[in-house]
């Protein structure tokens, strides 16, 4: 049986950093087009960098104590909503769920601060990113600042309904923040 634990951790816990910058590696490859303009450059970190004013919280994924995936929640400027960023499976434990069990997580956790919409942005080179997110709920949506300014920005949005969670029972079963699942073929 494969362990997958969630935890909420700080934007700077070393861990989440280099699942980060995993990411943008990951990134980096699927949408590498050639070499790239100072402006064109400018324009990515304008689009895509963080301002750690937003962030609520982050989240680590443990698969069998060892970090494997990362996501993080992000306010937005609109009233009750909240933003989903920077999720990643390492590549290594993809398939068994850990991808599924971040977005429950941040969903639960966004639902108790209140909110009442998640939003979140992917791209047409991760079409795992957006099989998750639709089978989470999510529909697609105009693009919102900033990546309205991405021609080929794909975005998502999800009405939450009101937190009625019981936050004491963090079962696997009920879709809570630490247990074990079975891994998937």
């Amino acid at each position: 049986m494969t362990s997958i634990d969630i935890h909420r951790i700080g934007w700077a816990d070393s861990r989440g950093r280099s699942l980060r910058a995993a990411f943008d590696a990951e990134m980096d490859e699927r949408y590498d087009d050639g070499p790239m303009t100072e402006t064109q450059a400018i324009r990515l970190d304008n689009v895509f960098g963080v301002d750690e004013r937003g962030i609520v919280c982050a989240f680590l994924a443990l698969v069998d104590g060892v970090p494997a995936g990362h996501g993080a929640l992000f306010r937005r400027p609109e009233a009750g909503t909240f933003e989903v960023r920077k999720v990643f499976v390492l590549q290594r434990v993809r398939g068994l769920g850990v991808g599924h069990r971040i977005m429950t997580a941040i969903e639960a956790h966004a639902a108790e601060l209140g909110a009442t919409r998640l939003v979140l942005d992917t791209g047409p080179r991760q079409p795992d990113a957006v099989a998750l997110y639709e089978s989470h709920g999510f529909e697609r949506t105009t693009p919102f600042p900033p990546y309205d300014t991405m021609p080929d920005a794909i975005c998502f949005a999800k009405t939450l309904p009101p937190d009625t969670s019981d936050t004491s029972d963090t079962s696997a079963e009920s879709g809570g923040v630490n247990g074990a699942v079975e891994p998937r073929g």
